[in-house]
């Protein structure tokens, strides 16, 4: 379990009256990030996000586990249509990166 301690002093979590934490808040604000996270932060998080998987370790490591899976549909199960998705994934992810990073 994560400490709520550790999240109330990055996010602003919604609390009472009281100051206290509320533990039941309302059912569209435990869903909606901005309603705790300004709105900066939460650009700054899905760009990096997005960054790391199209550019970084993430992507190097989704397209080899693609091309893993897609060789082994082809040789273990016989199914050419997982082969050629699984390999186009791989593709995706091995040389999106470069072509994003043009632009």
């Amino acid at each position: 379990m994560f400490p709520v301690s550790l999240l109330s002093s990055y996010f602003k979590l919604p609390r009472n009256h009281r100051g206290s934490l509320r533990m039941m808040p309302g059912f569209i604000e435990i869903f909606n990030p901005l309603h705790y996270v300004s709105s900066e932060k939460w650009t700054v998080v899905w760009q990096h996000l997005f960054h790391t998987a199209f550019l970084g370790v993430g992507a190097k490591i989704l397209s080899g586990v693609s091309l893993i899976l897609a060789f082994w549909l082809i040789a273990r199960k016989d199914n050419l249509g997982g082969f050629i998705g699984f390999l186009l994934i791989a593709i995706f992810f091995a040389y999106f990166g470069g072509f994003l990073h043009v632009f």
